[in-house]
């Protein structure tokens, strides 16, 4: 009934199964709703294997005469056996008497299927090759009469399969799909011409792999770019035009200079736009500029304005520097620096400062920053010149810094200089908070971004005042920036976030030789300051470093327990030296017995099914 009512249903679903011939199918897996079907007590027991038959009969009669099913059923053909592959084989056969367009579709379902045995199982050890030899000859005989539609196949892809399989070795296997390419355009364009090759063009709807092929072909290359600048004209002279690109690129350096002083450029790229159009199909390189300055300066502006290339191959130092100061002069820094990110090597550092201190005062539609990693390895270029300022390295991270959180490298001298700079860092709290005698205090619109930049930096706390290289603290600096800091914090009414602040920061100090956590001054600071904020910070920091965690499916609150153990022992070991400070432990305590609870509770209701 399905197959006679609804015949696409019917085969989509059993076409479906073929991929499953393989599967095994077991007894306990049925579903249980199957129970009350009509017949399902007596067919209990019985496997997929059973509906072979029936399955390969009503697919092959559904494929019978349907062109884009029976190349469906081309590449599960190794899954017929017997009579069925033998009536599979019989309807392949007679696509030979199909029209060209039908005739290319099954054509190409077979070249997909030899060049598979042909280039994995040429041993036969997966499968039989037995069919694949069988039907090998089919393919020559499927060609469409229709040249254009018998070689387009070569074309429409980077490298198309070849029936008879890949060369292991990718040098041939290109250079054997290049020679076909030249052999399929030198005979269509023998028999009809360019507008053989124009209809080859409309067919493919890519047109790299023809210009690379023309520029190979013994066609005169004259003609070929005659051609290529009549399709640009009706394309309405488009900037990248892949035609021009793929052509140009492959032809020898005297044929490209005589193509540039034909009087078929000169004569057809005769305005400010086509000028800048055709090369930006050109290479990116310092030759291209060259001819470019011999016309008129608003040409070469909108050619720097438009170009957009996914690649740059630097050859030289003067090259990269050439291009980005002609990428800065029409302000695009962000499209420069994305071209040479992958070689800052051969840039000047005046040039990456440039560029970065661009990104501030320039926005490009459509055009993404680059990742923290890249702009990450351009400030350590700038440091490595010697010739930059840790400031002014510290104030390129902290405009980049939302690109640096979501890369594996850190703003290490934004944070360097903020716990050695105290105004530096009271600028910053300055910027993210309003002062404490104003909530309504407004800030000026032209700021809100780096407001909102300073409370993504100060929030991510990274470090301690004094803090050296082997995470030793130097006592007499970590005392001077605190106080320096909380001064500053006074004389601009941000007393109470700023101790909070220092507080979140204090939970990342290391354990250091006294082996009691945290060391003696950051406990003396929390004690002895008469402000509860620092030390409502130090303990909300220490919630926020543990971060997110992960469990067993069964798993309760053993790791909460775990931190409640460890701090019951930390505050045992403070109660009457530094009271505060113990009390901040007994609230983590408090605060970690109740999660504890909380995930023993969860654990149990996920047990039970919830």
């Amino acid at each position: 009934m399905i197959i006679k009512n609804q015949d696409t249903i019917a085969w989509r679903f059993l076409y479906a199964q073929i991929s499953s011939f393989n599967h095994l199918y077991m007894e306990n897996a049925r579903p249980k709703w199957r129970d009350d079907d009509a017949g399902s007590a007596q067919m209990r027991g019985t496997f997929f294997a059973a509906y072979y038959s029936d399955l390969g009969e009503r697919i092959l009669t559904l494929a019978e005469g349907n062109t884009e099913r029976l190349a469906g059923l081309i590449k599960h053909i190794d899954h017929f056996e017997g009579s069925y592959q033998t009536r599979l084989i019989h309807l392949v056969k007679q696509a030979i008497s199909f029209p060209d367009e039908e005739k290319e579709i099954i054509r190409e379902a077979l070249c997909h299927y030899l060049h598979w045995h042909n280039s994995y199982n040429t041993s036969g050890d997966k499968k039989s090759r037995a069919t694949a030899e069988l039907l090998a000859p089919l393919f020559n005989l499927l060609s469409p009469k229709d040249i254009i539609l018998d070689k387009r196949r070569l074309f429409t892809h980077h490298y198309p399969d070849l029936p008879e399989g890949d060369d292991k070795d990718y040098i041939k296997r290109s250079e054997r799909i290049k020679n076909l390419r030249i052999e399929a355009i030198e005979e269509i364009y023998s028999i009809q011409g360019w507008s053989g090759i124009s209809s080859l063009l409309i067919s493919v709807q890519s047109s790299s792999a023809i210009g690379d092929t023309l520029a190979f072909s013994s066609i005169s290359y004259i003609d070929s770019f005659s051609w290529i600048i009549e399709k640009f004209s009706e394309d309405d002279f488009p900037f990248h035009y892949q035609l021009i690109s793929s052509f140009y690129n492959w032809l020898p350096t005297e044929k490209q200079q005589a193509l540039i002083n034909s009087s078929i450029l000169n004569n057809e790229i005769n305005n400010d736009v086509k000028i800048a159009a055709f090369f930006s199909a050109l290479p990116l390189n310092m030759t291209t500029w060259k001819i470019l300055l011999k016309y008129t300066e608003s040409a070469r502006t909108l050619y720097w304005k438009k170009i957009s290339h996914q690649n740059f191959w630097i050859d030289n130092d003067d090259e990269a520097d050439y291009f980005i100061d002609k990428m800065i002069s029409v302000g695009r820094y962000i499209s420069a620096f994305n071209l040479v990110k992958h070689h800052l090597e051969k840039v000047s550092w005046q040039n990456i400062l440039k560029l970065l201190n661009g990104f501030r005062n320039t926005t490009e539609k459509d055009v993404p920053l680059p990742n923290g990693w890249y702009l990450s390895k351009a400030i350590e270029y700038l440091e490595l010149s010697g010739k930059v300022s840790r400031l002014d390295l510290a104030l390129q991270e902290f405009f980049f810094f939302s690109a640096f959180r979501n890369s594996e490298k850190e703003a290490k001298n934004l944070y360097a200089e903020l716990l050695s700079n105290p105004p530096l860092f009271i600028q910053l709290v300055s910027l993210a908070y309003k002062p404490t005698s104003d909530p309504n205090y407004k800030l000026d619109e032209s700021l809100h971004s780096a407001a909102q930049q300073a409370h993504r930096i100060l929030d991510h706390s990274n470090g301690l005042p004094g803090q050296e290289e082997d995470n030793d603290i130097n006592e007499s600096l970590f005392h001077h920036w605190i106080h320096e800091v909380r001064k500053l914090a006074m004389e601009n009414d941000r007393c109470d976030i700023t101790d909070y602040l220092i507080g979140k920061w204090l939970a990342t100090s290391q354990y250091q030789n006294d082996d009691l956590w945290p060391c003696s001054f950051v406990r003396h600071l929390l004690e002895e300051t008469e402000n509860d904020s620092i030390r409502e910070g130090f303990y909300f920091g220490i919630i926020s470093n543990r971060g997110v965690t992960m469990r067993g499916y069964h798993e309760g609150g053993d790791k909460e327990r775990k931190l409640v153990d460890k701090y019951r022992e930390i505050a045992n070991k403070l109660y009457f030296s530094y009271p505060k400070v113990a009390s901040i432990f007994d609230e983590l305590m408090s605060y970690y017995n109740f999660d504890a609870i909380n995930e023993d509770q969860n654990a149990k209701l996920r047990t039970e099914g919830y």
